[in-house]
Parts: C-alpha cells; sequence; structure tokens
C-alpha cells in the first residue's frame, strides 16, 4: 500500500490536533482537580485545627465557669458578712452602760442583783451569754480585781472531794 504525502500529512495532523485537545483537556482536568482538592482540603485542615485546640477551649471554659461560680460565691459571702457586720453594730452592747465593762477586746457583763450562782447561769444562758471562764492572770489581776465587787465565774466543783472545772468542763488551772 502507498499512501500519499498529503494523506500522510494529513493523518499526521489529525493526531497532532486529537493530541492537542487531549493534552488541553488534560491540563484543564489537573487544574479543576487542583481547585477541587484545595477547596476540600482546606476546610478539612480547618476542621482539624478546631479540633485540635477543642479541647484547650473546653479547658478554658471550665476555668472561667469556676471563675464565674467562685465570683458568685463570693458576692454572696460579702453581702452575708455586710449583713452580719450590720447586725452586730446594731447588737453591740454600750461600753457607757453600767452592766457593761470593756477589756481586751470583749464585753462582759455585770449585773447589780444579788442571785445564787444556780439563778446566774441560768440568766446568762437565758441571754445567750456564759460565765467568765479566767483564763490568764491579767483578767484576773487588771480586770476583775479593780471591780472589786462580788461575782459569780463559770468555776464550780460536785463536792468537796472533786475538782473545780470550769461551765466547759475543763479542769481550773493551778498558775491562777
Amino acid at each position: 500500500m502507498r499512501v500519499s504525502l498529503t494523506e500522510s500529512c494529513s493523518e499526521s495532523l489529525s493526531w497532532r490536533l486529537i493530541a492537542v485537545i487531549l493534552g488541553s483537556l488534560s491540563l484543564v482536568f489537573l487544574v479543576i482537580s487542583g481547585v477541587l482538592g484545595a477547596l476540600f482540603l482546606l476546610p478539612t485542615l480547618q476542621v482539624r485545627s478546631q479540633i485540635e485546640i477543642l479541647p484547650q477551649q473546653e479547658e478554658v471554659l471550665k476555668n472561667l465557669t469556676q471563675l464565674n461560680e467562685t465570683l458568685e460565691n463570693c458576692t454572696l459571702e460579702k453581702d452575708n458578712l455586710k449583713a452580719q457586720n450590720t447586725n452586730l453594730k446594731g447588737d453591740k452592747p454600750s461600753v457607757c452602760s453600767d452592766c457593761w465593762k470593756h477589756h481586751g477586746g470583749n464585753f462582759y457583763y455585770f449585773t447589780k442583783e444579788r442571785k445564787t450562782y444556780q439563778e446566774c447561769k441560768a440568766n446568762c444562758s437565758s441571754r445567750g451569754f456564759k460565765l467568765l471562764k479566767i483564763e490568764n492572770k491579767d483578767e484576773l489581776m487588771n480586770f476583775l480585781n479593780p471591780l472589786a465587787d462580788f461575782h459569780w465565774i463559770g468555776l464550780t466543783r460536785k463536792g468537796m472531794a472533786s475538782h473545780w472545772k470550769w461551765e466547759d468542763g475543763t479542769p481550773h488551772s493551778s498558775h491562777l
């Protein structure tokens, strides 16, 4: 079979044209695949980075929640303390009163009424007080002695054979 030169050029040209078209289409498909891959990969990377920082964000949220609860508790406690402070200011006995004496940051109530030990103890209890427990020599020497009067204190014993004890059950100290 004999092929003419024009036929051969024509066939070669059509194959070249087909090759160029197929190459161009391949290049277009490659670019489209790259763009679509990037569009798919970008959100995936963003989601992955968000997933990686999620535990840190949860920890921050947990810390903020705890701080908020602590702040609320502190605010409530502050309000309660303010209310208690107001109540204490209103309930504080007058230092000028004859019955009240102040010593060492405490207030002591002395009455002129003559009562038995049990009556005094009941009177104190009804007022929410306790009979005096002397805890140091300063209280005894510099506070009670100058008052030079008869007072009941919270020291008792049951019979002559027993030891002296304070109202709270602690033994009387011999160093006083």
